[in-house]
């Protein structure tokens, strides 16, 4: 293979070019620059000086040896002798000689670029997926002249084996036998008007529907080192607006030197630069273009982008994936949306609380918000709001599901009158929730409303219960139970038609009860408190809950309960099954029960109960989740629990009393009623009311039961799919189909799809399932603009227990109390101790190693891709830059760094040294 290689050869989609872009030749840096070159994107000329190369020096000063015998040897637990190693490798290689023909092939390659040039490393496992050694090896900037050349080259070499590159080589998990190798990049010098860093993903919110640019003036070396606070400009990726924008004060411009070659300065920016943006809004916009092409030729994947401008013409200095981020891609999973998204609407998660429960994943949010959306949009079509039904109702976070505060505000000044609006309007913030009553209304509008209800759908006040309940009793698609090994059987296209039978039904039957739930029998629950609460006189506190509590049919929910607890009676009285239970595991139990011959009738009973209960079970509603037919351990766990009692309570018995108690609170109100002003006009009201709102409750009840075993349906077909996408290679792991959205999933199905990003999407949305499910993460109540939004009538936020606290801006997320310890030169880093919060201006790559023993950061400088920001996020340490840090916050003292609200709030002053 060659000692150098062309950084603008040729398109590399030959076998020949794609060799010479292999990761182990010309290093990731340059690697990416040549695709990223051979894409067509604006890369400085330049070559790259091969890891052959490197072998070749090493072979000719005779130190393959000597470099291979002290890797081996390394103490990484040792500081101070890990340092000497280090050091004693890097003199020999500085004081190694460039083989003669190396040196003329370089030479000739620079006559070529001429004046100055950056020398960068690119090492073989830097700016990888799972870790990118930012900043470990070494740059060297505006270098001029052969010799000076060749030298930065041997500079670049040595920075293999600094000690923070061992350390984190380390820490990576690299065998210490494994030499690693680096390729040099030499690019002719762009002397950057302004020049920055772009995020084609948000790193401290995760939105992947946003690019971050930072920028300063003159070369990008002051922000990425960190010594510069740059402007910042956060851009929509759909339309490229900018969204938002934040001024630095770039307080300095690092530059070349003028008064000597071979290096840069770092001046004070004159104030009046200092107060002005360093690139104008269509340059930003341009950035921004140039960042969607970048990520799109990367295979979708989030990319960190070096960047530059001279002249107004756009350079790319380097593109390497974002590492130390769980992204989720949250926005791709509401790809489907048709409606505009609403960023600066408060979304809640309160309706999700009420109808999704638990932990969300893309697959089924992807499936059931687009039936719940589309059954909405027609009905307010049916209503005659065209403004609700252009509204978007639901957005994904995070395995959580949020509701637009906005759509409920519309929906409810259109559909529901003045004085009945609490119960509708529960899901808001507080503010809202008080001027719901203040809202417009039109009893005009209503009454037209309800006319078209009642006149021009099947959704009159009585008529829906009809076409609701022949949803869920006649227009069942595949009315028997799927058989997953039959359906093994089916093409991709007959699975794929029956799933869209089944979300067409989902969605149809949603449609069919759309009216009936959210204006009829919301306004029937609602005139139902208002009766009560004007008109009964009693003493019975709970006489709402009594009323609809002790339903006057038993329900599908209460049969099944019954029917467990019958098996689990029907146990207790068998000796011989009671025993078998006792000595069975939870997941042996029934196959051992069906062996066994005096247990025959109970096992026919758990057989009956299966057929009719198989597809319910699950903790939450999500069909991620095991259902009995799926998982036995799941009846055995009820079971124990209701064997654990000495069987004495009779749920019949139970149901039998709510009914009782049910039947003397409806005697009490009619009784109260009849005796007043009005007697039996306010009985014959209420009776129509009541009347309604208890076939509303058992409705309600039993549709779940139905829609429920065409989730399980749909499980089953899903779980087909995710069989064949992981059988052929495309998905790791065989539930992995259940962390990408429908369209996602039926891409790679058949072949259209990105099965890289797919794998990407699915470990960071399953990571935030898992960190949900764990109850490690919860999330946000309310959100705004991708991020959480406190209620403030709700919560005040407080910075300080005590009022003090220093506000400053969050550049890696999450929370961390402990000692401060306030460095401010690295050889005081030595008092850094376990657990520490590191306060110091700025970190450079020699502070690498510390990252290993904190628990927080705090810089006064640097923006989000500043050095230490970027390796907060791959540590995952909460950092925060706030400026005069270290003077501001006592060292030893308490205090709690919040990542995300960019807070240090400090507790006590010091009591430990």
């Amino acid at each position: 293979m060659p000692n150098i290689v062309q950084i603008n050869s040729a398109a590399t989609d030959s076998a020949a070019s794609a060799q010479l872009t292999e990761r182990a030749l010309v290093g990731g840096k340059g690697r990416h620059l040549m695709l990223c070159s051979a894409a067509g994107f604006p890369v400085p000329p330049g070559f790259t000086i091969t890891t052959d190369a490197y072998d070749a020096f090493l072979a000719h000063n005779k130190l393959t040896d000597t470099v291979a015998k002290s890797a081996a040897a390394f103490v990484y637990h040792d500081v101070d002798t890990l340092e000497q190693q280090a050091t004693a490798i890097q003199e020999v290689i500085l004081n190694g000689q460039i083989p003669p023909a190396l040196a003329e092939e370089v030479a000739a390659r620079y006559s070529e670029l001429g004046g100055y040039v950056a020398v960068r490393s690119s090492g073989t496992a830097e700016d990888m997926a799972d870790a990118s050694f930012a900043g470990l090896h070494d740059t060297f900037l505006d270098i001029t002249g052969e010799d000076a050349l060749l030298e930065a080259v041997k500079k670049c070499w040595a920075s293999l084996w600094t000690s923070r590159a061992i350390a984190y080589r380390g820490e990576q998990g690299h065998a210490p036998g494994a030499l690693p190798k680096l390729a040099v990049v030499v690019q002719q010098m762009v002397e950057a008007d302004a020049a920055g860093v772009m995020f084609t993903a948000n790193p401290l919110t995760s939105n992947t529907d946003e690019i971050v640019v930072n920028s300063c003036w003159g070369l990008g070396e002051g922000l990425v080192s960190g010594i510069v606070n740059p402007d910042q400009f956060v851009l929509g990726k759909d339309r490229l607006a900018i969204k938002e924008r934040m001024l630095g004060d770039k307080a300095v411009t690092v530059k070349r030197n003028p008064d000597g070659p071979d290096s840069t300065v770092s001046v004070p920016t004159p104030e009046p630069k200092r107060e002005a943006w360093s690139i104008a809004d269509d340059t930003v916009v341009r950035l921004g273009e140039l960042a969607r092409r970048i990520e799109r030729y990367f295979d979708g994947l989030p990319q960190d982008i070096e960047w530059a401008v001279k002249d107004n013409e756009i350079f790319v200095l380097q593109s390497r994936a974002i590492t130390g981020v769980d992204f989720t891609w949250d926005s791709d999973v509401d790809a489907w949306q048709e409606a505009e998204d609403e960023p600066e609407a408060i979304w809640t998660r309160k309706f999700a609380d009420e109808f999704w429960t638990g932990p969300i994943t893309p697959l089924f949010y992807s499936v059931r918000a687009r039936g719940f959306t589309n059954a909405g949009v027609r009905s307010a079509l049916d209503w005659g709001f065209a403004d609700v039904a252009a509204k978007r109702r639901h957005k994904y976070f995070k395995a959580e599901v949020y509701t637009n505060s906005e759509y409920q505000k519309a929906l409810v000044s259109h559909a529901i009158p003045k004085s009945m609006r609490e119960g509708s309007v529960a899901w808001l913030n507080s503010a809202d929730r008080k001027a719901a009553a203040s809202w417009p209304f039109s009893w005009r509008e209503y009454v037209r409303m309800l006319a078209r209800i009642q006149f021009m759908t099947q959704n009159g006040l009585y008529e829906w219960f009809k076409e609701a309940d022949n949803y869920d009793l006649e227009k069942v698609p595949e009315r028997g139970r799927l058989d997953p090994e039959a359906l093994k059987l089916w093409s991709d296209e007959a699975l794929r038609r029956l799933i869209k039978q089944y979300t067409d039904y989902a969605e149809n039957k949603h449609y069919s009860q759309w009216t009936g739930w959210f204006i009829h029998a919301a306004n029937a629950m609602t005139i139902l408190g208002k009766m009560l609460a004007s008109w009964y006189d009693g003493t019975n506190a709970n006489i709402f809950t009594d009323l609809i509590t002790g339903l006057p049919e038993r329900t599908r929910t209460m049969q099944e309960n019954i029917d467990l607890w019958q098996l689990a009676s029907a146990i207790r009285s068998n000796a011989a099954v009671r025993e078998l239970f006792e000595k069975s595991s939870e997941t042996e139990f029934f196959d051992r029960l069906a062996d066994l011959p005096e247990g025959a009738s109970v096992y026919a009973q758990y057989r009956e109960f299966l057929d009719l209960h198989g597809h319910r079970g699950h903790a939450d509603r999500d069909f991620y989740f095991p259902r009995r037919l799926d998982d036995p351990a799941i009846d055995y766990r009820l079971l124990k629990a209701l064997l654990s009692g000495d069987g004495s309570f009779d749920p019949v018995a139970a149901e039998k009393e709510l009914q009782r108690r049910r039947e003397a609170a409806v005697a009490d109100v009619l009784d109260r009623l009849r005796n007043q002003p009005m007697g039996a006009l306010r009985v014959a009201a209420f009776n129509t009311v009541y009347k309604y709102v208890v076939r509303f409750m058992l409705h309600r009840d039993n549709q779940r039961h139905h829609l429920d075993r065409v989730t399980y349906a749909k499980k089953l077909a899903f779980t087909e799919v995710g069989r064949r996408v992981h059988e052929r290679g495309l998905l790791p792991r065989e539930d992995d189909f259940y962390f990408l959205t429908e369209d996602e999933l039926f891409g790679l199905l058949h072949g259209t799809g990105n099965a890289r990003l797919c794998q990407a999407k699915v470990i960071g949305r399953r990571n935030a399932f898992e960190q949900y499910a764990s109850g490690k993460f919860v999330p946000p109540e309310f959100m705004q603009n991708g991020r959480e939004w406190v209620d403030p009538e709700a919560q005040q936020l407080q910075v300080a227990d005590d009022g003090s606290g220093i506000q400053g801006f969050g550049t890696s997320p999450g929370t961390y109390t402990g000692r401060a310890r306030v460095i401010t030169s690295l050889d005081d880093i030595g008092r850094v101790e376990q657990g520490d919060v590191l306060i110091t201006n700025s970190t450079d790559p020699a502070w690498t190693p510390v990252f290993l023993v904190i628990g927080g950061l705090v810089l006064e400088t640097g923006g989000l891709l500043a050095h230490g920001a970027c390796l907060s996020r791959e540590y995952n340490l909460p950092a925060v830059t706030a400026p005069a840090a270290t003077t501001r916050i006592p060292d030893g003292a308490t205090i709690t760094v919040d990542g995300v609200a960019g807070t240090v709030i400090v507790h006590q002053e010091a009591t430990v040294q």
